[in-house]
């Protein structure tokens, strides 16, 4: 390992061991592991879909111009597992990240064509739907029961994908490869490149699924909605590794949030120099996680200044509360408080998707999931004042008289109080939703899908109005737990971290929520807007 990475060489002490089983007792209760037969199953669904796929590649090539049975079985074709999966930290019912690897004579039209339709008749296949319309394109599906990524490379300057070839980090490996292909190949080779980088493997599982863990129950896990996913969940967990190798993980725990409580986010976060992919990245001061195989890109390019608030508050508020489990004076389980959502904010916007059948359901979900920042990070930034947006990453069920299939997300809105000289103001919120609404069906039927089958509906909810079940749920407010610590950060340096990591008003200084009054429910559907102007009065208390 590269000791310039190095902080701290020591080992742990006897009050860290102490500690340290205490977390592993936490994680064993709160981290749902599978079982063991889900496992065998797990093995048993990679073992089929191989089969599947590398009698596909003998079939197709075999078909090809010049081309024999002996050249088609010797041209072979493999798959790679990444992600959660490859990473050891996955838990019950999540899905595998599968990359389809195949010689340079197989096309990715091919792929998209006559393996989806290979893949939909085979008996153990439900729930398939084929993304392509995507940088990467991917086909989802269960299979057996177990919920399958299934991605796609063909390596062109490979005549045979064989048994030796045992992973994707050699660089020749991306020689002659479109974008999209790279982009598919990146997951396997940013996984086990990642694998290769840490120390201890066990004690990098064992912090990667506190951090996960913890970022799920905060609702801070999620890139498609802006906040960091599993890649940059893992690299930045790994960086912690290489700079305290030594480390238990109740110390890389503890570590892994000061460190990054601390972090001048002016800078990026690297297990390693590598060449950068021109991709999209994050603004400057944003948050920039890059992935450490060739060539390198920003695994955190969808943060914006909302989610990385959230982010630095979330970090804030951790690191604070190691500090107490440290002093004795709080528990391992505190750190993994779910978030109290709907009891944190008083306005909210409800996002519903819905539609007639499970497969218009699969695509349809994840087109508005991809574009819901759309309206939450760009849209709603046009409104004067403009609200600090936070989503909550977990899905909502709910039901529908005409819609079988649904789910619902949620975002809460807080608005900067206004000066008293300003004291009667309105926010309109009727032109950033229903354009929205508009640029979504709009692109919908440009990409020619049939938008009868499918619905949105965006929706203003007080908190008064949100379902009883929801702020019956479990958790503590990112606010209140503010509160509940004396913080550990001087002064000065408080003040310099509100400067410079924080990017918009801290969650100290923002204010109570002021009063809103909704003058007409705000539900929107393709090319119905609503009768009454939705407005939304803002008035300083006196």
């Amino acid at each position: 390992m590269d000791q310039s990475d190095v902080v701290d060489p020591s080992f742990p002490n006897q009050d860290d061991i102490i500690l340290n089983q205490q977390l592993l007792e936490v994680i064993q209760t709160l981290y749902k592991s599978e079982s063991e037969e889900e496992s065998k199953r797990r093995l048993v669904v990679l073992g089929k879909i191989s089969e599947i796929f590398r009698d596909w590649c003998y079939q197709t090539i075999l078909k090809k111009p010049g081309m024999n049975e002996e050249m088609a079985m010797a041209a072979g074709g493999k798959i790679f597992t990444f992600g959660s999966y490859r990473l050891g930290v996955h838990g019950p019912g999540t899905d595998i990240d599968i990359l389809c690897v195949a010689p340079r004579y197989i096309t990715r039209e091919e792929y998209e064509r006559d393996m989806y339709e290979v893949l939909k008749k085979q008996p153990s296949v439900s729930k398939i739907t084929g993304v392509f319309k995507t940088k990467v394109p991917l086909i989802k599906m269960v299979f057996d029961d177990v919920p399958i990524d299934l991605l796609f490379a063909t390596l062109g300057s490979f005549d045979r994908i064989g048994d030796d070839l045992r992973n994707l980090m050699d660089d020749s490996v991306i020689a002659r490869c479109d974008e999209k292909t790279t982009l598919s190949l990146n997951g396997p080779r940013n996984t086990d490149t990642t694998l290769s980088l840490v120390p201890n493997l066990a004690n990098f599982r064992l912090t990667l699924k506190a951090v996960r863990l913890w970022a799920k129950r905060r609702a801070i896990y999620s890139n498609v909605l802006g906040f960091p996913g599993g890649a940059a969940w893992s690299i930045l967990v790994a960086k912690i590794c290489r700079m305290y190798p030594n480390y238990l993980p109740n110390q890389l725990v503890r570590k892994f949030f000061y460190v990054y409580d601390m972090w001048d986010w002016n800078q990026a976060v690297f297990l390693r120099q590598v060449e950068q992919m021109q991709v999209s990245s994050s603004e400057p001061g944003l948050i920039n996680v890059m992935t450490p195989a060739y060539p390198s890109f920003n695994s955190t390019h969808t943060v914006n200044k909302h989610t990385k608030k959230a982010l630095c508050d979330e970090f804030h508020l951790a690191n604070k509360i190691l500090t107490e489990v440290e002093a004795k004076r709080a528990a391992w389980t505190d750190i993994f408080e779910p978030i109290d959502f709907f009891n944190e904010f008083r306005h909210f916007l409800k996002i519903e998707v819905l539609a007639t059948t499970t497969t218009d359901f699969e695509d349809w979900h994840g087109f508005i999931l991809s574009k819901l920042k759309l309206l939450l990070y760009e849209n709603l930034d046009i409104l004067k004042p403009a609200p600090y947006v936070r989503v909550y990453t977990h899905e909502v069920e709910f039901t529908d008289s005409v819609f079988p299939y649904t789910i619902a997300y949620y975002a809460g809105l807080k608005f900067i109080k206004q000066p008293v000289l300003e004291s009667s103001r309105s926010v309109d919120l009727k032109f950033p939703v229903l354009k929205f609404v508009d640029v979504i069906f709009k692109m919908r039927r440009e990409m020619g899908y049939n938008v009868t089958n499918t619905n949105l509906r965006v929706k203003y909810l007080t908190a008064e109005e949100i379902e009883p079940e929801l702020k019956a749920r479990p958790g503590v407010s990112t606010r209140k737990r503010f509160r509940s610590f004396d913080d550990t950060i001087d002064p000065e340096k408080r003040m310099k971290l509100d400067a410079e990591l924080r990017g918009i008003v801290s969650a100290e200084s923002l204010p109570e929520p002021v009063v809103m009054e909704l003058a007409a429910p705000a539900v929107t559907q393709p090319s119905a807007p609503p009768k009454k102007r939705i407005t939304i009065n803002l008035k300083a208390k006196k």
